[in-house]
């Protein structure tokens, strides 16, 4: 049996177990309030761990066959983890080159576009596709988990203005 098989179905496991039980679901879902203050830090586990299996399988893929390929790190589950952030606080920012204070809702859009832009060029020694998915995944994760964050988000934005 394949890895990624074995994965799928440890995922799918998961995700029954949680959607069909709520004090589960409640435990495993990723606040940033009980994360910071009831000092929760568990909770980050599953999206970062979550995002490091996600956001590689399209390097994997893409790779599969290149016996060159190497890729070290967890930035895409860092990715992960910077764009669940964006849901909750569009407009804080993200310090480009630890210099040039962006707010999140406009750094996100242009970093996803640039690391996929980089992912399908190329050549550059960086895994751009596990930073693209792994942003996506950190979205798509924690709306999955809470739906209700989405309206959250809007508020935010609009409050920004």
């Amino acid at each position: 049996m394949s890895i990624t098989i074995i994965l799928i179905g440890i995922t799918l496991v998961a995700s029954l177990l949680a959607f069909n039980n709520e004090d589960l679901m409640r435990k495993w879902i990723l606040n940033p309030y009980l994360v910071h203050h009831k000092k929760q830090w568990w909770r980050m586990l599953l999206l970062y761990l979550g995002a490091i299996v996600i956001a590689n399988g399209p390097s994997l893929q893409k790779n599969k066959d290149n016996h060159y390929y190497n890729s070290l790190g967890a930035s895409g589950a860092v990715s992960a983890v910077i764009f669940a952030a964006i849901l909750f606080q569009p407009w804080s920012k993200i310090y480009f080159f630890g210099v040039i204070g962006i707010p999140g809702i406009l750094m996100g859009p242009l970093y996803l576009f640039i690391e996929y832009r980089m992912g399908k060029q190329g050549g550059t020694g960086i895994n751009h596709d596990a930073h693209f998915w792994g942003a996506i995944f950190g979205l798509l994760f924690t709306l999955a988990l809470k739906p209700k964050l989405l309206l959250y988000f809007f508020d935010q934005l609009m409050s920004g203005f």
